[in-house]
């Protein structure tokens, strides 16, 4: 039920000693109750002790795991780990929380930030751990089939016609699209999400503004008066966000997909 939790920090023997500021049997017991599966309990016994031990990447990372095993807060998870990731002061430590961190992504659906940490992994993983490099491999496949089919899901719907207006509105529909075409403007859509993400999640990304459509959370970057603009900005973005692409953006409103061929955009 949970194959991944410490085998998955490269096993045992490779572990060296180390002083933690987590008192170790505590460690130990919020570290079965995860294997365990019981998140709750093990959420609890974090909190409980977090007061008298802060700033310690230890907790965070079992923080962190409880949170994006619990469908209330896994939105929370990616920051908690990124807290953890800073404050670690070893590799092996480094390796672990990354792996969690992907994971997090994973199970918040972001799969470009996912992706981005598993291809980290296998850099700094050493080869001598095939079958960890194997669970990396399989799992940055899983994003990028994911990521395939929020791309192919949104070129159906950025597709997809209005019905053709009747003959006694067409005059009105011509004044309309003067109008449009002279408010429209373009945006830099990041990435896309069945439930929106935590105020948190973007904190400091300066531009980045939600939009619903349908059932469909939509993340964007910034507003552009020309699609000269949009493409002059989209390299820069896609160092961060790979996927990214260009769609119309018009009274608050996301219009057709633009550039999602990412081989067009160097």
């Amino acid at each position: 039920m949970y194959n991944y939790f410490l085998p998955v920090i490269l096993a045992v023997c490779w572990l060296t000693t180390n002083s933690f500021a987590l008192p170790v049997k505590q460690k130990e017991i919020i570290e079965k109750l995860i294997i365990e599966g019981s998140f709750e309990k093990a959420l609890s016994a974090i909190e409980h002790i977090q007061d008298e031990v802060t700033d310690d990447s230890d907790l965070l990372l079992l923080k962190g795991i409880c949170y994006y095993h619990l469908e209330t807060h896994k939105t929370q998870a990616p920051a908690v780990l990124l807290k953890a990731l800073a404050l670690s002061k070893t590799n092996h430590a480094d390796i672990d929380i990354t792996y969690h961190l992907a994971q997090a992504y994973m199970n918040c659906s972001d799969y470009g930030n996912a992706c981005k940490k598993y291809k980290h992994l296998q850099k700094i993983v050493p080869g001598k751990f095939s079958n960890f490099h194997k669970k990396i491999e399989s799992q940055i496949a899983l994003c990028q089939s994911r990521l395939s089919s929020d791309r192919h899901d949104t070129l159906i719907q950025a597709k997809a016609t209005p019905p053709a207006p009747s003959a006694n509105s067409a005059k009105t529909a011509s004044v309309k699209t003067e109008n449009d075409t002279l408010t429209k403007q373009y945006t830099i859509q990041i990435c896309s999400m069945s439930f929106p993400l935590s105020d948190s999640f973007f904190k400091g990304q300066y531009g980045v503004k939600l939009v619903k459509m349908g059932e469909v959370y939509r993340y964007i970057y910034n507003l552009y008066p020309s699609i000269e603009d949009a493409r002059a900005a989209l390299p820069k973005i896609r160092k961060i966000y790979p996927d990214a692409f260009i769609r119309e953006f018009n009274e608050n409103k996301l219009g057709k997909a633009i550039d999602l061929n990412i081989d067009q955009i160097k």
